[in-house]
């Protein structure tokens, strides 16, 4: 990931260049922010999500509303995940792993949208060879696979297909795997995802866990849980041995 030079922020951070899109976000969304949350949302939102892309000339943060759904049509709008919140959870996931890092695990995102989580887990984990992101609709795989091409990052898996049906290959499943996921589906989509794979000795980091009581009938005992200020930011990791 690029540093941050104050001087090319200042230079590039505009009005023009922060709204050029307005198709997909613009002041309007910062308006709705602030009246839902006050101003810390509007700020961390634009330092977390929003700069990332002005940097980095990516397109990670825009809010986009799936054209495809999956077979039980319960799909969710794409939002994207906050770095600080992406790099909390994993490496709260590492804590409970003790000496084994996630450089050696499998680390899948349902519902990888623009790739936000597959280009955080690169850059924290380089070298591991089995990252995975699934996801459904072919326009935000392409715009992921465009990002990653933007950041010049060592590519990952991406799978265009649909969580409920899709099984991913287990090429070593002596190894942890670990599922992330941002309330991508409903109820049908999740359990058949679950259903096809592998469950045994895997973490699942669920943000925005609406489906947590069903996560638990799958076989999973919640092990951490964050509560914050805002929906998108809270979070339940569940371990199933």
């Amino acid at each position: 990931m690029k540093k941050l030079n104050l001087n090319k922020l200042i230079n590039q951070v505009s009005i023009k260049r922060i709204f050029k899109n307005k198709k997909d976000f613009d002041l309007k969304n910062y308006f709705e922010m602030y009246k839902a949350r006050g101003f810390r949302l509007v700020f961390e939102y634009f330092i977390h999500n929003h700069l990332f892309d002005i940097l980095n000339g990516t397109d990670t943060h825009a809010w986009e509303t799936n054209k495809l759904s999956s077979k039980f049509g319960d799909s969710e709008i794409y939002m994207v995940s906050w770095t600080k919140d992406i790099k909390e959870s994993t490496l709260k996931v590492e804590n409970f792993l003790g000496n084994q890092k996630l450089h050696s695990c499998n680390l899948i995102d349902l519902g990888s949208g623009k790739g936000k989580v597959l280009i955080t887990w690169r850059e924290l984990y380089p070298y591991n060879e089995y990252i995975y992101g699934i996801e459904y609709d072919k326009e935000l795989n392409r715009i992921a696979k465009k990002n990653f091409k933007k950041l010049k990052y060592k590519k990952v898996n991406f799978l265009c297909g649909d969580i409920s049906t899709v099984k991913i290959p287990d090429e070593e499943p002596g190894k942890t795997i670990i599922y992330y996921m941002f309330n991508p589906c409903g109820k049908k989509t999740l359990k058949n995802f679950f259903k096809n794979n592998r469950t045994k000795n895997s973490f699942i980091i669920y943000f925005n866990p609406i489906l947590k009581r069903d996560i638990k009938d799958i076989g999973y005992e919640l092990v951490f849980e964050k509560i914050s200020y805002r929906k998108g930011s809270t979070y339940s990791i569940f371990y199933r041995t």
